[in-house]
């Protein structure tokens, strides 16, 4: 538990540079915190893909995502 502040801390940021990298992206929606009181740890980067604007499918994020060694889920 010690370490649990900073890591928490890399999470938000990781997700925070992912979001800004990605936002002029379209068709590529991150989720939001429901509201300003609201904390997440970020432990998980979701996002929702529309395939008509993103010219391309969730899968195929996917497996290029694989072939560089990224983890992600459907």
């Amino acid at each position: 538990m010690e370490f649990i502040e900073e890591r928490v801390r890399k999470r938000r940021d990781n997700y925070f540079f992912t979001e800004e990298t990605l936002k002029s992206l379209q068709g590529i929606t991150f989720q939001d915190e429901p509201c300003k009181s609201f904390f997440s740890n970020r432990w998980f980067t979701a996002i929702i893909v529309d395939p008509q604007k993103a010219g391309t499918t969730q899968e195929l994020i996917q497996k290029g995502l694989e072939k560089e060694n990224i983890e992600s889920r459907p």
